[in-house]
């Protein structure tokens, strides 16, 4: 489902993009992050 077997930070990516989406989606549109890595570069460097 949600949470599949994978990385803390991806797996919370995931997440918080498909909730992103689902509300944008509601609204009738389409919600996507332009830059993922830099998204994850951010939260691995905030947990190192």
């Amino acid at each position: 489902m949600l949470f599949e077997e994978c990385d803390v930070t991806i797996c919370f990516y995931k997440v918080a993009n498909n909730m992103l989406n689902d509300f944008f989606h509601l609204n009738g549109e389409t919600y996507e992050l332009d830059n993922q890595e830099s998204f994850e570069d951010r939260l691995k460097t905030s947990n190192s």
